[in-house]
C-alpha cells in the first residue's frame, strides 16, 4: 500500500494528488480552436486539458454534479458565468496563467476558499455572488477594481484583506458578507454605496492614515447597526 505522507507534507501531497490525476477527455468539451465553449458530460471532478486556453461564457452551465476543477497552466481567461450555479463545486486550481475572469464566473457555488492569480486587475460584477460558503479569498496587489456585488451574501467570508492599489469598491460589493474588520488601504478613492452594507459582523472599518478621501470622510463608511 502507498505510505502516508508526514503532516509536514501532507498540503504538498494533497496538491500533487489533485494535480495527478489524468486530464478530462477532450471529447467531453465543445471547443473553438483551444477554447472550451460547452462541458457536455456530467462528471464530478474535471481536469480541463491542457491544449485550452480560454474558457468560454457558460461553459459549465448549471452542472450540478460538478464538485472539483483543475484548470492548467496555460489558460490566460474565465469567461462570464462560466462556472455559475454550479452548486456543488467546492474545489478550483487556478493558475498564474489567468490574468482575465469574466462577470459571475463563480456565483452560486460552494467554494471554500480561493485564491485570485496575480494579474488580474478587476474583480468583476458579481464574480463571487451568493457563495455562501465561501470563507477566504485572497486577493492579488495586481487588483485595481472590487466590482458591484463581487463578494455579495458571502455570508461566511470572515478573511478577505483589500491591497494597496485598489481604486474601486463596488456597490453592494461585500454587502452581507461575514466580515468582522476591514481596512480601507491608502489607494482607494472610490467606495459606491452599501459597498458594507448587512455586514452584521463588522465591527471595525479602519482606514489608513495616507488615505486623503475616506480618512477625512469617514462617514461615507456607516456601519450596520445591530438589532
Amino acid at each position: 500500500s502507498t505510505p502516508k505522507p508526514s503532516s509536514a507534507a501532507s498540503d504538498v501531497y494533497k496538491r500533487q494528488v489533485v494535480t495527478d490525476v489524468a486530464e478530462t477527455s477532450e471529447a467531453d468539451f465543445e471547443w473553438d480552436g483551444t477554447k472550451i465553449t460547452k462541458y457536455k458530460a456530467n462528471g464530478a471532478d474535471v481536469v480541463i486539458p491542457g491544449r485550452c486556453t480560454e474558457i468560454g461564457d457558460r461553459a459549465f452551465p448549471s452542472k450540478t454534479e460538478l464538485k472539483t476543477v483543475v484548470i492548467p497552466d496555460g489558460v490566460k481567461k474565465i469567461g462570464e458565468c462560466a462556472f455559475a450555479d454550479c452548486r456543488l463545486l467546492k474545489s478550483i486550481v487556478i493558475p498564474d496563467s489567468v490574468k482575465e475572469i469574466g462577470k459571475g464566473a463563480f456565483s452560486i457555488t460552494s467554494l471554500k476558499s480561493v485564491k485570485i492569480p496575480e494579474g488580474v486587475t478587476t474583480i468583476e460584477d458579481g464574480l463571487f455572488s451568493a457563495c455562501y460558503a465561501l470563507t477566504s479569498v485572497t486577493i492579488p496587489d495586481s487588483v485595481t477594481t472590487i466590482g458591484d456585488e463581487a463578494f455579495y451574501y458571502c455570508a461566511l467570508l470572515e478573511d478577505a484583506v483589500i491591497p494597496e492599489g485598489v481604486t474601486t469598491i463596488g456597490k453592494r460589493a461585500f454587502y452581507c458578507a461575514g466580515l468582522s474588520d476591514i481596512t480601507i488601504p491608502q489607494s482607494v478613492t472610490q467606495i459606491k454605496d452599501e459597498a458594507f452594507s448587512g455586514c452584521s459582523n463588522l465591527s471595525n472599518i479602519k482606514v489608513d492614515n495616507g488615505n486623503t478621501v475616506y480618512a477625512v470622510s469617514y462617514t461615507h463608511l456607516t456601519l450596520p447597526t445591530k438589532a
